[in-house]
């Protein structure tokens, strides 16, 4: 009985479309809401860096090289950040690389 009908559902052309176009919207909003929360956790995630090497800089004054250090480490994720909110994503991963690269330097010394 229950295949009867669905056959004869399926046979329906229009109800056939009809399907096709909802898969397709729901697979469009799925992928955007990916994408959005993909956006928000790497958003959150720099500004609490940011935060992190604030409260830094006000903890340890008088350490230089750690000043420094934690300075040049703020104006590039600042930039990083900037550079993501404006969805430029040719700097943002500049940034992030010269991030990597800052970090390696300041363990040779």
């Amino acid at each position: 009985m229950m295949t009867l009908e669905f056959k004869s559902f399926i046979a329906n052309k229009k109800n056939l479309i009809v399907c096709g176009l909802i898969v397709v919207v729901i697979a469009m909003f799925n992928t955007n809401f990916k994408r959005e929360f993909q956006y928000q956790i790497t958003l959150d995630s720099l500004e609490k860096d940011i935060g992190r090497l604030e409260i830094e800089l006000k903890n340890n004054p008088k350490d230089m090289a750690f000043q420094a250090f934690n300075q040049k480490q703020l104006a590039s994720i600042k930039a990083e950040k900037n550079a993501f909110v404006n969805k430029d994503y040719q700097t943002y991963w500049e940034k992030k690389i010269e991030q990597v690269g800052n970090i390696s330097e300041d363990f040779k010394e």
